[in-house]
């Protein structure tokens, strides 16, 4: 799984008898939130929707398929860079924010 690149257009998938895509049932905000050893390398953290066959456990999830929702915390740059490449956390162009101003 170490080496398994998850496609920005494509689900991610995998046999949740063997691995499968973790998620958690609540929401995870830092490394310290995050209680197992990764790595020093940095983490994102956000939401992804799951589907297919889907085992429960006790603190979320083991889904056959996957796909990257939002992405909410982490290093800002990384966040900036990663929601580029999948597309998500957009302001959609109907938002008040994102409207060029009256006058």
């Amino acid at each position: 799984m170490k080496n398994y690149v998850w496609h920005p257009d494509d689900p991610a998938s995998g046999d949740v008898r063997t691995h499968g895509i973790y998620s958690f049932r609540d929401v995870i905000r830092s490394r310290e939130e995050y209680l197992f050893y990764v790595g020093n390398g940095p983490l994102l953290f956000g939401k992804v929707k799951i589907w297919g066959e889907v085992v429960e456990h006790e603190w979320g999830y083991r889904s056959q398929f996957g796909k990257v929702v939002s992405l909410d915390y982490g290093d800002p740059e990384l966040l900036d860079k990663f929601r580029k490449i999948y597309r998500v956390n957009r302001v959609p162009a109907c938002e008040p924010s994102a409207r060029k101003p009256e006058g």
